[in-house]
């Protein structure tokens, strides 16, 4: 066995001949007109010795992995369209008072998202441009009204949603469980390496449906939250 900080007949430790060798590499690179390329040989020892993983440290989704999680976003938007029809509606009726619609320059037509709903001005921060002076009182009564009177139907909605993702959980649990004990024989890491494997499907899927749960939470609570602002304006007046 060879110890780093043993001298060798060189007079020179083992890390240091294998520095010296990269270091004299280094200065054998060259750039294409031929002068030598420079490289600061403390930070790419650095680099090399201290965290060698961290140069290929991930910084988004595999481009295959990125496709299912598009899919899985998309899918999740789809099923609160479908199940939370009326908070579109109610959110847009609003929109048409307060913002303006954005239009294509070339043709004039007014842009919808791939949903078919219509897409609203920004300014350069990106912020949606909004002037609330344009609702009257009567039209913030009647929203207002709209709004806590709908939240009843909406909390329950979500709860089913909340309730559907428990249940895709324990379902996930048992599957997991039963190819768990399956094998007679195997350590216990293997076992787990095969319940996971095998419940997969079951996982991913509980996974999907808690996302989706707490997009209707949020959605709810924007509702409230908007409800909230109108009550203020209103009593302000």
């Amino acid at each position: 066995m060879v110890r780093s900080n043993s001298v060798r007949a060189s007079g020179f430790t083992a890390a240091q001949e294998t520095a010296e060798a990269i270091t004299d590499s280094d200065e054998e690179t060259r750039d294409n007109d031929g002068t030598t390329a420079t490289l600061d040989t403390e930070i790419e020892m650095s680099r090399i010795f201290r965290t060698p993983g961290f140069q290929r440290m991930r910084i988004d989704w595999n481009p295959e992995d990125a496709i299912i999680l598009t899919q899985a976003k998309v899918a999740s938007e789809k099923r609160l369209l479908v199940e939370f029809p009326d908070t579109y509606q109610l959110m847009n009726q609003i929109f048409d008072k307060v913002r303006k619609p954005a239009v294509d320059t070339s043709t004039g037509e007014v842009l919808v998202d791939r949903f078919g709903l219509p897409m609203w001005e920004k300014d350069i921060y990106g912020r949606y441009i909004e002037d609330w002076s344009l609702l009257t009182r009567k039209e913030r009564d009647d929203l207002l009204y709209t709004l806590v009177t709908s939240l009843f139907d909406w909390q329950q909605r979500a709860a089913d949603a909340w309730s559907e993702a428990m249940m895709a959980k324990a379902q996930w649990e048992e599957s997991y469980s039963r190819f768990f004990d399956q094998p007679l024989t195997g350590t216990v890491e293997g076992r787990e390496a095969i319940g996971r494997v095998k419940s997969a499907d079951e996982r991913y899927f509980a996974i999907f449906l808690s996302a989706y749960s707490r997009k209707a939470e949020a959605l709810v609570r924007s509702m409230e939250r908007i409800a909230n602002v109108l009550r203020d304006s209103l009593q302000a007046k």
